[in-house]
């Protein structure tokens, strides 16, 4: 919990706003009510970052604990989610869409090629990174997507620019 909240970051509406920790500790209250309905502070503290709706505004909290590459890469995803959440009508429509197999398999494929393009850029060993990419869209549903499937939607959008 603690390292939320000292370097607690939230990236709203596509702009980005550090809190302090002064300004943290001021915010936490806020946060803690926010988060009730949708995940403890244990359950985000496990995160590397999430990207959520409260509100009808569209939030990411990034883990502090990360590397350079690694913050690159959490960044890059969750600016992915929320770029997805602004491509819908409603947070609701975007989460009705993201809740069913093919919704949620696009939309973390496109985040993770987001966050895996900015972590080769600086330095990240591709053929590892995609791997782990890949072994994570499949840990997504359990086995339950064929690994061709989520190969094919991983180059859909692997166009690192």
């Amino acid at each position: 919990m603690n390292r939320w909240l000292l370097a607690l970051t939230v990236l709203a509406g596509g702009a980005n706003t550090c809190f302090a920790p002064a300004l943290a500790a001021q915010h936490a209250k806020t946060v803690q009510m926010s988060m009730d309905s949708i995940l403890t502070f244990g359950q985000l503290a496990r995160l590397d970052g999430v990207t959520f709706c409260v509100d009808g505004k569209v939030l990411s909290y990034i883990s502090a604990d990360l590397d350079s590459i690694g913050r690159a890469d959490v960044e890059a995803h969750e600016a992915k989610h929320r770029e997805q959440y602004a491509r819908w009508k409603s947070c609701k429509a975007f989460q009705d869409y993201y809740k069913t197999p093919v919704g949620r398999l696009e939309s973390e494929a496109e985040a993770y090629v987001a966050g895996y393009c900015v972590a080769v850029k600086m330095g990240a060993d591709p053929v590892q990174f995609k791997g782990n990419y890949i072994r994570n869209l499949y840990a997504l549903f359990g086995g339950g997507v064929m690994p061709g499937v989520i190969l094919e939607t991983w180059k859909k959008y692997e166009h690192c620019k």
